[in-house]
């Protein structure tokens, strides 16, 4: 934030408005990764690298689409997001 906050105002507050969202992103990200480690570890444990195999693709394909999805739905909203965390559009 101290570098960013040499480039202006503008820059650090958009940051700032930015860091929420990328929270929330972070937390479903790990909530994923928690997921899958628990499942993944699970069927190693039982020696079937089949299941293991295939929990870790199903859960490759499951994040990748989450995460398309997530992008969709930023994308369609992000002015009523960032007008809800105070944010102003640029040039006000």
């Amino acid at each position: 934030m101290f570098f960013i906050s040499k480039l202006g105002d503008t820059p650090l507050a958009a940051v700032s408005f930015a860091m929420p969202v990328i929270w929330l992103m972070y937390g479903i990200g790990i909530g994923f990764e928690a997921g899958a480690a628990s499942c993944v570890s699970r069927a190693i444990g039982k020696k079937d690298s089949g299941l293991a195999k295939r929990l870790t693709t199903d859960t490759l394909v499951l994040g990748s689409l989450v995460a398309f999805l997530l992008c969709l739905a930023g994308l369609a909203t992000i002015g009523p997001v960032f007008s809800l965390l105070g944010a102003t559009p640029p040039g006000y």
